[in-house]
């Protein structure tokens, strides 16, 4: 199998190629940087096509994130993980987090815990023993949650089992 290296592509070429790729995808400036540097010809053009992106406003940044959070956070997923999710795609650290903040001000972090956990266990049930509660725990950091939030809302289930087989042996 042999490995060939893109064609590099100079100016004209370069911003055809960042407006098929954002045609595709919304990209960050940072990802959008990778992707033209790794197929450049000069990398003086890089800089000139980014320039050009933002100035007829298909590359913002701000933009970009405030709709990356806002879906992300519409899939309950938490805050910590949408903020990592923006810094893996290249948004700056202080906007990820300007934008998270925002995103996430009016949003009842235990609610969308809640929401989260009956999402995953209507398919799988409620963990029936130690392991099962800590996958799910497992589950919910990489979902974004804070152990904070966690901790509480899977104290609340285990009670819940609890009186469940309680009232199921007392009848």
């Amino acid at each position: 199998m042999m490995n060939h290296k893109p064609k590099a592509l100079g100016e004209e070429e370069l911003y055809a190629y960042a407006l098929k790729s954002l045609a595709g995808r919304a990209l960050s400036l940072g990802e959008m940087r990778t992707k033209l540097e790794r197929r450049a010809l000069r990398q003086s053009d890089v800089e000139v096509v980014l320039r050009r992106l933002a100035d007829v406003g298909f590359l913002n940044d701000a933009r970009f994130a405030e709709s990356y959070a806002s879906w992300r956070m519409d899939q309950r997923l938490g805050r910590r993980r949408v903020e990592r999710d923006l810094r893996a795609r290249r948004v700056a650290p202080e906007l990820a987090q300007r934008v998270v903040e925002n995103a996430f001000a009016g949003a009842n972090g235990s609610e969308m815990l809640r929401e989260h956990i009956a999402r995953h266990t209507r398919r799988t049930g409620l963990p029936a023993d130690r392991s099962g509660m800590a996958n799910l725990y497992r589950r919910l950091v990489v979902a974004g949650f804070s152990p904070a939030l966690i901790f509480p809302e899977l104290r609340r289930l285990r009670k819940e089992d609890a009186d469940a087989l309680e009232e199921s042996l007392g009848e």
